[in-house]
Order: C-alpha cells, then sequence, then structure tokens
C-alpha cells in the first residue's frame, strides 16, 4: 500500500517575536497592519519593531517553512 502525502497549503505569513521567540501567523489575504499593533501574547513585548519575517505558514497544521 502506497500513502500518498498531502501538499500542504502556505496561506499564512510567520513572524516571530524577537524577545520570546512566540510565532504569529497572519493570513495572507489580510493586511499587514496586524504586525504594527500586535503585541506578542507571549511575553507581552511592545509591537515596535519587534516581529520578524520567518517565512510562509499553514494557519491550520501551523507547518511553516523558510
Amino acid at each position: 500500500m502506497v500513502k500518498l502525502m498531502s501538499k500542504v497549503v502556505y496561506d499564512c505569513w510567520v513572524f516571530a517575536c524577537r524577545k520570546c521567540g512566540h510565532l504569529l501567523f497572519i493570513d495572507k489575504s489580510k493586511s499587514l497592519k496586524k504586525i504594527y499593533t500586535c503585541e506578542c501574547p507571549e511575553c507581552g513585548e511592545e509591537p515596535y519593531e519587534n516581529w520578524i519575517i520567518m517565512g510562509e505558514g499553514n494557519g491550520k497544521t501551523f507547518e511553516w517553512r523558510r
């Protein structure tokens, strides 16, 4: 029996908190303005220059790639 792997759909941008590394997934079809106003839900770091783009991700499975 052959097991087929399903293709992962990368529908989000993935950002990481500079302070604690918490990952934030933002839908590609939405505005990125959330990055400018969203403090880190894990450590509370202020949004100004905090988020680093890491790559693309899947908003359902939370898989991501650079």
